[in-house]
């Protein structure tokens, strides 16, 4: 069986799956491109070593589409204006044919899977669940035909790990969450979700249409009139790099200005919607995305002008996990952002795996 958690991230798909009794990472490339049979084996040919993830691509009746990293062979977009439900299916049949693969298990099998989607996207959950459940039944991952049944499909609201953390959390304090609201706050590459809970309760005022990080790279690229999708250029401006090398120019760009600029910019973006958005009322605060840790000196400064910084949280604990589960994979750990953007799905994990060891118990 597989046990998993997926977070369709717009800059990077996050999952955990259970492994010889431990939590696996595995990640993907957000990007999906619709391609002919006739170019699949040359490449299938040169990447026989590469781990499936890498090379990977889903077959739905006669329409095949590549996915993750292989999908930039085939120059594959992200799809930023898309809902993320469009081109969940095939996303998470090739995050599952990757595990799948990598478990070395039977053509058939079964699963137990938690899905995060945006909190705009939840109301569709289930025509997205049932569109899983039947595509899973007959496809195809790299040439090899697949049928998986789900013992558990659970679709979440993104962030919805991170509250069960800091319930968690405050019942370790025996404090009873019940009595305090909980606001999560998702600083993503595509938008900025904020999800707020009230006495326990997921309250419709939760939305996830704030800025995105992608407007710190727009306002980058502009500056330095190039693409918004150069590569590399998100990852520059979020590791605030001083130079960046690009092709077509000989020598490296100087982001030390542009940087500056395009933080300010994306953290005047944010400063706004959290003024006009935040609840009233006392609430504890989880912050998690990759852009948590851009911001994350401006957002303490934020939250102490509220009168609010001893109820401010960026799950240390849960980056402390993920530190030392990521250690021997040094893909991952070299990259300290990953850390906050993979927090959401690896609590989820946790809950998922929990859930799995109740039904071998029952």
């Amino acid at each position: 069986m597989i046990v998993t958690s997926i977070d369709l991230g717009s800059s990077l798909t996050k999952s955990f799956y259970l492994h010889d009794g431990m939590p696996c990472p595995l990640v993907m490339e957000p990007e999906i491109a619709w391609v002919q049979p006739e170019l699949l084996d040359r490449y299938q040919n040169v990447n026989q070593d590469a781990q499936p993830e890498k090379v990977a691509w889903v077959q739905l009746d006669h329409e095949i589409a590549a996915v993750g990293q292989f999908a930039q062979n085939f120059a594959g977009d992200m799809g930023l204006v898309e809902r993320k439900e469009r081109r969940a299916i095939h996303k998470v049949l090739a995050i599952l044919g990757a595990m799948q693969e990598r478990l070395q298990l039977g053509d058939r099998t079964s699963a137990m899977l938690s899905l995060m989607l945006p909190v705009t996207e939840f109301s569709d959950r289930k025509k997205l669940q049932e569109s899983l459940q039947k595509a899973a039944k007959n496809f195809t991952f790299r040439g090899k035909t697949l049928s998986i049944d789900f013992q558990k499909l659970q679709i979440f609201p993104e962030g919805f790990g991170l509250f069960l953390t800091l319930r968690a959390e405050l019942i370790k304090q025996k404090i009873n969450p019940r009595n305090r609201n909980i606001l999560v706050l998702m600083l993503g590459h595509r938008n900025l979700s904020l999800l707020i809970f009230q006495n326990g309760v997921l309250q419709d005022t939760s939305r996830s249409d704030g800025p995105g990080f992608f407007n710190a790279v727009k306002i980058a690229a502009s500056l330095q009139g190039l693409p918004e999708g150069t590569p590399h250029l998100t990852e520059a401006i979020a590791m605030n790099y001083s130079s960046l090398r690009v092709a077509g120019q000989l020598m490296p760009i100087n982001l030390k200005a542009t940087n500056l600029a395009a933080r300010e910019g994306y953290w005047k973006q944010v400063k706004t919607y959290l003024e006009n958005h935040l609840p009233g009322g006392e609430y504890d605060v989880i912050v998690a995305g990759g852009a948590g840790t851009v911001i994350e000196t401006e957002l303490n400064t934020l939250f102490q002008q509220m009168d609010l910084p001893g109820r401010l949280s960026f799950g240390e604990g849960l980056k402390y996990q993920l530190q030392a589960l990521l250690r021997d994979n040094p893909d991952l750990c070299s990259q300290p952002s990953l850390i906050s953007r993979m927090a959401d799905s690896y609590a989820m994990f946790g809950a998922t795996w929990a859930a799995y060891q109740n039904t071998l118990a029952a």
